[in-house]
């Protein structure tokens, strides 16, 4: 059964992101603040990366296709503006892929929609594949999009002016979006002889009477998976009477209920 799953969220520095960042974080690769920087992300043994691409506008300067050039020229135009503490940086856009689809089936998926939705619309387009959490739903290949909010330049050595939404066009957008996405993944899997299809509407607006299930992407099951690792460690009594009475040592406390607050609730 394919799953329709599709986010967005903006890529703030208010909430601490940073584009550099979040860049090596779906590639899986490490990237220089600056160049010739000491200071760097590196997510180069995150693994699960199955594919990464930098997809441009025609006629693009060529050190956009530099994925750590890209992003920090965006950051040091960023640094230019009037509000650069609480700068909004890019779009951050998460998808659930077909899993009925093979990877390179879905890579081609994935260039139609960014193509479709981004390039010929003029903005440059960081997007990777990522395989699914080994600890959760092994179905859950997920397709990442970061999306500058501006545009390359006329000179092409930086970035113009940003994109600015209300709150009604940036639903419509969203919207529009998510509707793109189901028409053409629904098309991909047609074309490809399955009988699955995604439907970005509500389970009520579809007719159906189940309640909606709640997308828990990895942290959930890692959180799970770490209380299991400590309880694992950790003696029925350490955890059921130390923990809760505040007894154990403070590391043992503060992560036993930090992981047990996110993988069932707060008690």
């Amino acid at each position: 059964m394919a799953i329709f799953h599709l986010t967005h969220k903006f890529l703030k520095r208010s909430s601490g992101a940073s584009s550099i960042s979040k860049a090596a974080y779906n590639a899986g690769q490490k990237i220089e603040d600056n160049d010739g920087s000491t200071e760097y992300s590196d997510y180069t043994r995150k693994g699960g990366v199955l594919y990464d691409e930098i997809m441009l506008p025609s006629g693009s300067p060529s050190w956009a296709n530099e994925r750590g050039e890209l992003w920090r020229r965006l950051e040091a135009r960023e640094d230019r503006s009037t509000r650069r503490a609480d700068a909004i940086l890019a779009h951050n856009i998460d998808i659930a892929l077909p899993h009925e689809l093979t990877l390179e089936q879905n890579i081609f998926l994935a260039k139609d929609y960014v193509r479709e939705q981004f390039t010929r619309k003029g903005y440059a387009v960081d997007w990777a594949i990522h395989s699914p959490d080994p600890r959760g739903d092994s179905r859950n290949i997920h397709l990442h999009i970061l999306v500058p909010l501006r545009k390359i330049d006329a000179n092409g050595e930086s970035f113009g002016i940003k994109d600015r939404y209300t709150k009604q066009q940036l639903s419509k957008k969203v919207s529009g979006q998510r509707s793109s996405w189901a028409i053409l993944a629904n098309r991909h899997l047609k074309r490809y002889g399955h009988k699955a299809a995604i439907d970005e509407r509500s389970l009520k607006a579809q007719g159906h009477s189940r309640k909606p299930t709640k997308h828990r992407g990895i942290r959930p099951q890692s959180s799970r998976y770490q209380l299991d690792k400590l309880r694992a460690k950790t003696t029925t009594s350490a955890i059921g009477t130390d923990c809760q009475n505040n007894q154990a040592d403070p590391w043992r406390r503060q992560h036993y209920h930090s992981a047990r607050h996110q993988a069932y609730g707060a008690d």
